[in-house]
């Protein structure tokens, strides 16, 4: 038992010794734990430690112990791949600036020495509608900040953006043609977009103002029927439908308010106020149940403005 225990130590040491060995050719420092882990498992090492100290560890606690000295050295090794990785990206980016200010000198000694055959090329470009090789080669220039050039830049990135919105208008203007009028808010955001393309325009600024102001006076005047809508609504009631004003005066001026009850409200919308006709069961001064009608004529807050036929 002692001999397998002794055989099982030493092939525990020569694998982190190993491990030790891989991960100092990388990162030397992350070796110093897979060699201090293999001296825990070294039976010789053990023995010594003991003879000197009078101390042993228990197997589970030199497991634990290597573990975390593992999980030391793969921390160690981590931080310095990754040190290793931004060393190189920085040289990376420095060798990148550096050739990027190369060929930007180049570039700018190049247009002092050639300063009329660049722009007359830019400008050739310009004429045969070659916009984008014009900017392209522009470009190359532009840090020179000589304003012929960037005058030139200029024109064909205007060119470029004409066209784009030459081709937006031909999309928009057919659209146009397949929206009734009445659609005021799907011709107010097409001409919109029309009159930020092309602000010299009249005749599309006047569209897009005409459009606007119809949206705009659409909103309030359906703001304005939903406020007068919930004027009426709340004159009658949600359960049965009578109008809330109009029954009261009539329960007030019946015999025996108690026999009331309500059989249908109907009404009318004359403009500026209701005409509103109830028809309701109720006893007579004789006591029999008969069906009764009122109408009257109500302001849009409901009140009563006048009876017009009791029958």
């Amino acid at each position: 038992m002692d001999f397998m225990m002794k055989a099982l130590g030493w092939v525990t040491a020569l694998f982190f010794l190993f491990l030790a060995l891989t991960l100092g050719i990388q990162t030397p420092l992350s070796a110093v734990p897979m060699a201090a882990a293999a001296l825990l498992f070294i039976p010789q090492v053990r023995a010594f430690v003991f003879q000197k100290t009078n101390w042993t560890l228990s197997p589970t606690n030199r497991a634990f112990i290597a573990f975390g000295l593992f999980i030391t050295s793969a921390v160690i090794l981590t931080q310095s791949e990754q040190a290793k990785q931004r060393a190189a990206d920085a040289e990376l980016a420095r060798v990148q600036a550096q050739e990027q200010a190369r060929m930007k000198q180049a570039n700018l000694d190049h247009f002092l020495a050639n300063k009329d055959a660049v722009l007359q090329e830019v400008e050739s470009l310009l004429n045969s509608d070659a916009t984008g090789e014009a900017i392209d080669l522009a470009k190359l220039y532009l840090h020179s900040e000589d304003p012929e050039l960037s005058a030139l830049n200029d024109q064909a990135v205007a060119q470029i953006q004409l066209k784009k919105h030459r081709a937006r208008e031909s999309v928009l203007l057919a659209e146009l043609k397949t929206i009734p009028a009445a659609q005021l808010e799907e011709n107010r955001v097409r001409y919109l977009e029309l009159a930020e393309m092309f602000p010299d325009n009249a005749r599309y600024q006047e569209k897009y103002r005409h459009y606007l102001t119809k949206v705009t006076q659409a909103k309030r005047e359906a703001q304005l029927a939903a406020q007068r809508k919930e004027r009426i609504e709340k004159q009658f009631s949600a359960w049965d439908g009578s109008h809330h004003n109009l029954e009261r005066a009539i329960k007030r001026a019946m015999n025996d308010p108690s026999s009331y009850e309500h059989d249908e409200t109907v009404y009318w919308d004359m403009g500026d106020h209701l005409v509103v006709q109830m028809r309701y069961r109720g006893s007579n001064a004789f006591g029999a149940i008969i069906l009764t009608q009122t109408k009257a004529k109500v302001t849009l807050d409901g009140h009563i403005i006048q009876i017009l036929d009791r029958s």
